[in-house]
């Protein structure tokens, strides 16, 4: 599978609107205009688990259902 900005696109606004869910941020940080802001997941959530979820919000005959975890993980 070749990844271009297409499926790199899809996979951060999956992680973006994940953390909103189940992010919590970071205490003591502020936001500036040069770095986005710091946040945590629970620590009962992995990689793995993340990437349980992505897999699980794809339609049936999406084409990113071959995306494999090792990949998922270095996007």
């Amino acid at each position: 599978m070749i990844i271009d900005k297409n499926i790199a696109e899809v996979v951060k606004n999956f992680l973006e609107n994940y953390t909103e869910v189940h992010g919590l941020p970071s205490p003591g940080r502020s936001t500036n205009r040069i770095t986005q802001s710091i946040v945590f997941l629970l620590a009962e959530m992995s990689y793995k688990s993340v990437y349980r979820d992505f897999f699980a919000s794809l339609e049936e005959d999406n084409k990113l259902k071959s995306l494999k975890y090792d990949v998922f993980r270095k996007l």
